[in-house]
C-alpha cells in the first residue's frame, strides 16, 4: 500500500508532464496533423460515394497530388525552388498552388462529369478554400468563376434537372468562394496586424532606446498597410511645437523639420486627439511637409491622457487605405507612446547617470569613458586628442565671504560661461569640487594650449555677479594641458600629466601650463612625487 501511495504523485507528475508538453506544442501538432487528416477525409469520402474502382484510384491520387504540391510549396520543397528560380516572389507560389488545384478540378470533372449531380459535389469547394487561405478574396472568387464555369460546362450534356441542378451548384460555389474569401481575408489581416503587434511589442520591451524601437514601428506600418512612407510627428515637450521626430521612405532632411500649429495632422489630430483616413488630395494638403501624398492615415498619440504627437501612414495613391486599418493603427500608436515614454524615462535616467547635479555639465565617470574613447579613436585612425584640466584659483575665498550657496552659483556660471567658449564637439566636465576638464577631440596640444588661454582670459574678464545682493565677483582660473599622443600614450597617463600642469600652474595662479614632450614629462612626474 505504501509503495502504491509512493506512486500515485509519480504517475499524476507524468500525467501533468505530458498535458504540459502536448499543450506547448499543440500548434506544430496541429500543422503536422491536419494536411494527413484533411488527405484522409476526401479520400474516405470518395470512397463512400463508390465511383468505379478506376475512377475512384485517379480521384485518390489527385487528391494526394494536390496535397503534395500545397505541402511542398509551403515548407520550401523542390517545386518551391523550382519557382524561386523563375522569380523569388511569394505570390507566384500561391497562384501555382492554386493552379494545381484547378488543374485537379478539371480532371475530376472530366473523370466524373456526374459529380454535380452527387454528394461529390462538395469536392469542389476545395480549390476555392485553399484559394481563400493563399490569397483571400483576390484569389477565391476567381477560383470560383472558373470552377462554376467547369461545372455549369459539364452539366450542359446531361438531363434537364442535372443542368438545372449544375448551373445552381455552380451558384452555390460563387457564393462559396466570395463568403469564405471575405472571411479567410479578414483572418488573414487580423493574423498580420496581431504579429506586427507581437512584434512591436518584443522589440519595445527589449530595447529602450527611441532611435531602435521608433524605426521598428515605422517600418511595421509600412509593410502592415503598403503605405509609401510613415511618419512620427511629436510635441516638444519644451516649446509644445510639433516637428518630425522620425521617418521612412521621405527624404533624410525631413527628420527634425518642424510642422506647423495650423497643419490638418497638428491642429485636428494631435491636438483634438481624434483618428482620421483620408483618401483624396484637397488644395489644402493634409500634411504640409509633404504635400504629394493622395492618403494619409493618421492617429494620435496619447500619453497619461495627453496627445503628444501622431503616428502617420501616407501614400502617394489616392484610396491607399480603409478605415479598418485604423483600429491597428490606434494600437500600434499605443505601443509607440509606450515605447516614447519608456524612452524618455530610460533618457532622463541616463541623463542623470553621466551628467553633474550642480552644474549640468558631464561627471568625472562620463569624462573618463570619454576620454579613453577618443584615446582609441585616435590610436585607430591617426590623430591625437587633447585635454585642459582647469581648477578655480582661490575658491574657498568665495565660500567664506558669500557662503556655500553663493559658492555653487558661482561654479554654475564658469560652467555656462566654459561650455559656451567652447566647440559643440568638445566635452566640458566637472572633475570634481572647484575643478573641470575638457576633452578636444582631434586637437593637438598647440591648439589646446591657445583654447586654455582664451579661456583663462574670458574667465578673468567676466562679472560673476551673487544671486541675492548682486555683488560681481571676480575669479581667475589655472589650466594644466596634455595631448595624446604627444604627452602621453595611454588614458591613465594623459590624465595624470595634465593634472602635472595644472599642479605647476596652480603654483602662480591666473596662468596655463603646457605639458611636455613624452619622456620630458615622465621626468617631471618623477621630480614631482606624482605616480
Amino acid at each position: 500500500m505504501a509503495q502504491a501511495g509512493k506512486a500515485a504523485p509519480f504517475a499524476a507528475r507524468d500525467h501533468v508532464k505530458a498535458f504540459t508538453l502536448l499543450k506547448k506544442h499543440r500548434h506544430r501538432l496541429v500543422q503536422t496533423g491536419l494536411i494527413p487528416l484533411l488527405v484522409l477525409g476526401a479520400v474516405a469520402f470518395v470512397h463512400l460515394s463508390r465511383p468505379s474502382p478506376p475512377i475512384e484510384v485517379s480521384l485518390d491520387s489527385l487528391i494526394l497530388a494536390l496535397a503534395v504540391v500545397h505541402v511542398d510549396l509551403s515548407k520550401g520543397g523542390l517545386l518551391s525552388r523550382l519557382v524561386y528560380s523563375v522569380t523569388p516572389s511569394y505570390n507566384l507560389r500561391n497562384f501555382v498552388t492554386v493552379s494545381a488545384a484547378f488543374a485537379w478540378t478539371a480532371a475530376f470533372i472530366a473523370l466524373l462529369p456526374s459529380a454535380s449531380e452527387g454528394p461529390l459535389m462538395f469536392l469542389f469547394a476545395a480549390p476555392i478554400t485553399l484559394a481563400a487561405a493563399r490569397g483571400g478574396v483576390r484569389l477565391s472568387l476567381p477560383a470560383a468563376f472558373v470552377v462554376a464555369a467547369l461545372v455549369s460546362m459539364a452539366s450542359l450534356n446531361g438531363t434537364p434537372e442535372g443542368t438545372a441542378q449544375g448551373v445552381a451548384v455552380a451558384g452555390v460555389l460563387l457564393f462559396v468562394g466570395l463568403v469564405v474569401g471575405v472571411i479567410v481575408g479578414r483572418l488573414r489581416r487580423a493574423a498580420l496586424d496581431l504579429s506586427a503587434l507581437y512584434e512591436t511589442g518584443k522589440a519595445i520591451s527589449s530595447s529602450l532606446k527611441l532611435e531602435e524601437t521608433l524605426p521598428l514601428v515605422l517600418n511595421i506600418v509600412m509593410l502592415d498597410l503598403r503605405a509609401d512612407a510613415s511618419l512620427l510627428v511629436l510635441l516638444d515637450e519644451e516649446t509644445g511645437r510639433a516637428r518630425v521626430e522620425a521617418q521612412r521612405g521621405l527624404p533624410e532632411e525631413l527628420t527634425g523639420r518642424p510642422v506647423p500649429d495650423e497643419d490638418f495632422i497638428v491642429d485636428y489630430v494631435v491636438r483634438l486627439s481624434r483618428s482620421v483616413c483620408i483618401g483624396q488630395r484637397y488644395a489644402e494638403p493634409v500634411i504640409g511637409v509633404v504635400p504629394e501624398f493622395g492618403s494619409v492615415l493618421a492617429v494620435p498619440l496619447v500619453l497619461g491622457g495627453e496627445p503628444v504627437g501622431a503616428l502617420v501612414a501616407g501614400s502617394y495613391r489616392e484610396h491607399a487605405f480603409s478605415r479598418e486599418s485604423i483600429r491597428f493603427m490606434e494600437a500600434l500608436a499605443s505601443q509607440a507612446a509606450t515605447a516614447i515614454e519608456n524612452g524618455r524615462l530610460f533618457g532622463q535616467a541616463h541623463q542623470w547617470a553621466i551628467r553633474d547635479g550642480l552644474t549640468g555639465l558631464y561627471n568625472y565617470r562620463y569624462f573618463a569613458e570619454r576620454v579613453a574613447d577618443e584615446i582609441s579613436r585616435s590610436h585607430r585612425y591617426g590623430g591625437s586628442v587633447a585635454v585642459i584640466m582647469i581648477d578655480v584659483d582661490l575658491f574657498k575665498r568665495i565660500n567664506d565671504t558669500w557662503g556655500h550657496m553663493e559658492g555653487d552659483e558661482a561654479l554654475r556660471q564658469i560652467a555656462e560661461l566654459l561650455e559656451y567658449e567652447t566647440r559643440e564637439t568638445d566635452i566640458v566636465a566637472r572633475y570634481g569640487g572647484e575643478e573641470f576638464a575638457i576633452i578636444l577631440p582631434q586637437t593637438p596640444v598647440e591648439a589646446a594650449f591657445v583654447v586654455a588661454d582664451k579661456l583663462r582670459e574670458v574667465v578673468a574678464a567676466h562679472d560673476f555677479h551673487t544671486t541675492e545682493t548682486r555683488d560681481v565677483i571676480r575669479m581667475t582660473i589655472s589650466c594644466g594641458v596634455a595631448g595624446y599622443p604627444q604627452s602621453a600614450e595611454t588614458t591613465d597617463e594623459l590624465l595624470r600629466i595634465a593634472d602635472v600642469a595644472l599642479y605647476e600652474a596652480k603654483s602662480s595662479r591666473n596662468v596655463v601650463r603646457k605639458a611636455p614632450p613624452l619622456a620630458a614629462a615622465d621626468s617631471l612626474s618623477a621630480r614631482r612625487g606624482i605616480s
